[in-house]
């Protein structure tokens, strides 16, 4: 499956956005990956990632939102790679 293949390119901007889910920042947790996590509202507080008394979101929830918006990363960017592939 070429379209799937992993470079440089494809596959460091997701674990990068990964790696940083596991940073112990409050900030970076609650105004980037809070932004990200949005669209995700609905099984975010399904699954229980938020804080109860606050609302913000856990680090669990950062992982999550991070581990589902890397995958869709990963995918357009494969998508991008493949279609520059064929107009060459």
């Amino acid at each position: 499956m070429r379209f799937f293949r992993p470079t440089w390119g494809t596959a460091l901007p997701p674990a990068l956005l990964v790696l940083f889910a596991f940073v112990p920042s409050g900030f970076i947790r609650q105004f980037f990956y809070g932004l990200l996590a949005i669209p995700l509202m609905s099984p975010i507080q399904h699954l229980g990632l938020l804080y109860r008394d606050v609302g913000f979101l856990s680090p669990a929830g950062a992982i999550f939102t991070a581990t589902v918006w890397a995958v869709l990363l990963y995918l357009i960017l494969c998508g991008f790679r493949y279609a520059g592939e064929r107009q060459v």
